[in-house]
């Protein structure tokens, strides 16, 4: 009964441990692509995002964003949201 015990609270604090490092990779992984569309992001392109933002085109500029660099729909947001 003790072993038994003693495996489910290891496997529990594997669970926590690898959902824990789960999310910290998951960030990561965004932040990375954060900057690589910041990066790859040229003036025309920046130009182009703007004029969809000022006509209220949010989708379109994200869509448009993702189109050029490759990367997520998350980070193109998060770019998208700073302009």
């Amino acid at each position: 009964m003790i072993l038994v015990l003693w495996i489910f609270a290891a496997m529990l604090g594997f669970a926590v441990w690898y959902w824990f490092t789960a999310e910290k990779q998951y960030r990561r992984k965004i932040a990375e692509e954060i900057d690589h569309a910041r990066l790859a992001m040229d003036s025309d392109l920046y130009r182009e995002l703007q004029e969809l933002l000022k006509d209220d085109r949010k989708p379109e500029a994200i869509k448009r964003l993702r189109e050029e660099t490759g990367v997520g729909q998350v980070a193109a947001r998060s770019v998208v949201d700073a302009l």
